[in-house]
């Protein structure tokens, strides 16, 4: 896995294996490299060659070793009653231990074949005290006979290739800094193995490989970004001086690939770190599926996903329903909520909840002492007695700055200990007497509900609070608070396994559930991504992602991206104009296909069928009709599903609504509301987060203030 990706030690290995290389790529007199195109094609065959031999020599490995388990099974099973039961454990040890090595020797196997249809894209020629050396740079590293053929794009020799052009260079090494010269950069596209071309060229973002990326049809699930890597995001994925990473990245800047890289990143660097050590919170089930390729790819296995919700239910009585934050945002686009609810959940998803709860527990905490004496039962061996004045020091005094959970263990071992009971066996009854006899209340709903009906929630509002109702639908603006103050009374569950955690689309979060979830891994390096121009949730906003650096520490360090992969020009520019930005560079060339707007007549099938029509006629391959929400996604799914056997693009077409598109991307986006239902101001970042799913086609229907006047430049008016 580890390549020894040190200068001086693969001189070495090219001083012991000089005559191995090809011709072409050594030069007498130590002359630039120049290989030719029948040269380069030699070379292909070659790692082909060693591709093909290692293939053939796992695959007889494999079928020998699983043969030789399958006997050994049996032979433990025939002869079981001979066996001790430890020397039965003994021998099934060891199957496990055969069975680990067989499947790291397939994963190995797996990655082999991947790299036959393509085994690298890209070399740099390093000069370095008198020689040049070839780098090829591939998905994974190839070695044969001590020379490395290929190396892994996550080697830090391989990142000269991102970051440098011709000329001076450097990368760290495990030895040191070694600094030389780039002498050649090429690219090259081989495809089922074969090398079509090869193109030198200098690190320019306009280059035609990454052209001809940008211009292919999207596909239902994304893909690996790793052949046209900019320089700016290489330094993001590669960064490990930071514990945190904290990005703020553009619609398009590629920030999701550009986590998932760096995971990959981050799974070869550090050998201790596995799949099953990181975490990714995804915005929805959608993108999680959307994003599940990635990796894969890139020779990796897949890592733990979640959203906030999700993780939540482990915390939350199974008889309640927890609220998605989809759900949650479906409350609002759908419905007209009243000034009173919106000012109340505007609250319980503000800064200002956390220190209002926090003054809330303080009291509560300071308001339960004894105020007599107690007799404790141990079980039915004795009963013993424990002065107030004991409890109360304990409990507000020495163990001041615990959890009250944690204070009532730890009060409850004490008492154990003086008198010489078993903390283990007495220890839980011991706990649950000393809090019934303080009146303590843990239940999460419970305490939750008595904050709701305090004066320390109610003194924020000039307006009465009608008590709620009681019901077993978890909200998801009141989730937030409810999980802080059960963790606050009962201690945070520190998750240790998890060692490193990306947060996409970070600004749909606040900084209480970024503290939470903190505090539950505490052992866990982040990297958090997000867009402030992309906020969808009504309820609360970022000035700027600079902000999480106060939640997560001087340890981390902030990223901005702001060029956009994605859209074309056309389409930057029109959702530019929604926000009245102009940060947003679209590297993409211009395609000449203006944004079109559309305003709804009295035969829409027939508007959105010529609409689609036009999609597909351009050989759009991956086509969306983004909705404002999830009731306009029904309406249009009902009317359009014969148009679309019609068009024969029913698979190729989704529908959805617009907060469930965030972080997809299509070749064309058809932009639907109804008239009456168009993106206000108030709505103008989902409209921003709708527009800039399409890459290079987008219609917007009924969308009155965004429009084209007669020499075809966008018009915003005034609402």
């Amino acid at each position: 896995m580890y390549e020894s990706i040190d200068f001086l030690y693969i001189y070495l290995l090219i001083n012991e294996n000089y005559d191995r290389i090809l011709p072409t790529q050594r030069g007498d007199n130590m002359e630039t490299i120049n290989q030719t195109f029948e040269d380069e094609k030699q070379y292909l065959n070659e790692v082909q060659n060693i591709l093909f031999n290692k293939i053939e020599t796992s695959q007889v490995f494999v079928d020998n070793q699983q043969k030789k388990t399958e006997d050994f099974k049996k032979m433990i099973w025939n002869s079981r009653g001979e066996l001790s039961d430890y020397e039965y454990n003994i021998q099934f040890n060891e199957i496990d231990d055969n069975t680990n090595s067989i499947n790291e020797q397939i994963k190995t196997l797996q990655t082999y074949k991947k790299s036959l249809n393509s085994p690298y894209f890209g070399r740099i020629d390093f000069s370095f005290d008198g020689k040049t050396i070839p780098i090829y740079v591939g998905i994974t590293s190839l070695k044969d006979n001590n020379y490395n053929y290929i190396f892994d794009w996550r080697a830090p020799i391989s990142s000269m290739f991102y970051n440098y052009t011709i000329g001076k260079a450097e990368y760290e090494a495990p030895r040191g800094t070694i600094s030389g010269n780039i002498e050649l950069r090429r690219q090259y596209k081989i495809e089922d193995g074969i090398l079509h071309r090869m193109i030198e060229n200098d690190i320019n973002i306009d280059d035609d490989i990454l052209q001809e990326v940008l211009s292919n049809s999207s596909t239902d699930k994304m893909k690996n970004i790793v052949t046209t890597i900019q320089k700016e995001q290489n330094e993001i994925i590669r960064n490990t001086a930071n514990n945190n990473v904290i990005v703020q990245g553009i619609a398009g800047s590629g920030k999701t690939s550009v986590a998932l890289h760096r995971i990959a990143y981050l799974l070869y660097q550090y050998e201790e770190l596995n799949s099953d050590n990181i975490l990714i919170f995804s915005p929805n089930d959608i993108f999680t599926e959307y994003i599940s390729e990635v990796l894969p790819t890139l020779g990796e296995e897949n890592v733990l996903g979640t959203t906030f919700s999700e993780l939540s239910r482990e915390y939350i009585k199974k008889n309640n329903k927890i609220q998605s934050f989809a759900e949650f945002l479906e409350n609002y686009y759908n419905n007209n909520i009243e000034y009173t609810d919106f000012i109340m959940t505007k609250f319980k998803q503000s800064d200002c909840l956390k220190e209002t709860i926090d003054r809330f527990l303080n009291h509560y905490i300071k308001s339960h002492k004894l105020n007599e004496d107690i007799e404790i039962n141990i079980g039915n061996i004795k009963t013993i007695d424990i002065s107030k004045e004991e409890i109360n020091k304990l409990f507000h005094s020495r163990y001041v700055n615990l959890k009250v959970l944690e204070k009532l263990e730890l009060i409850s071992k004490q008492i154990c200990d003086s008198n010489n009971i078993n903390y283990n066996r007495y220890g839980v009854g011991v706990r649950n007497q000393i809090k019934k006899k303080l009146d303590l209340d843990l239940d999460m709903k419970k305490m939750y509900q008595k904050f709701l009906d305090s004066e320390y929630y109610k003194s924020n509002f000039n307006f009465d609070i009608k008590k709620s109702k009681s019901s077993n639908i978890i909200k998801y603006e009141d989730l937030i608070g409810m999980l802080y103050l059960h963790f606050e009374l009962n201690g945070y569950p520190y998750n240790t396994k998890v060692k490193h955690i990306v947060i996409d689309e970070a600004q749909d979060y606040s900084k209480l559930q970024l503290y939470i979830i903190k505090q539950m891994f505490p052992k866990a390096t982040f990297t958090i991504l997000g867009d402030i121009n992309q906020t969808i949730n009504p309820y609360y906003k970022y000035d700027s992602l600079s902000e999480l650096v106060q939640v997560f520490g001087v340890e981390s360090q902030y990223f901005e991206l702001s060029k956009s992969y994605r859209s074309s020009p056309e389409i930057v520019n029109y959702s530019n104009n929604i926000l009245d930005i102009n940060n947003s560079i679209s590297i993409r060339k211009d395609n000449d296909l203006p944004v079109i707007c559309e305003q709804e007549t009295d035969n829409l099938n027939e508007q959105l069928y010529n609409s689609l029509l036009e999609l597909k006629q351009k050989n759009f391959k991956r086509i969306a009709i983004v909705t404002k929400n999830n009731s306009e996604a029904d309406e249009l799914s009902q009317v359009l599903k014969t148009m679309l056997e019609d068009l024969d693009v029913e698979e190729k077409v989704l529908i959805l609504p617009s907060y469930m598109a965030k972080g997809l991307e299509f070749d064309g986006v058809i932009l639907y509301t109804k008239p009456d239902n168009y993106y206000n101001e108030q709505e103008k970042n989902l409209y921003y987060v709708a527009c800039t799913r399409a890459q290079h086609q987008l219609i917007v229907y009924n969308q009155p203030q965004m429009t084209l006047n007669k020499n075809k430049t966008l018009v915003k008016k005034t609402l």
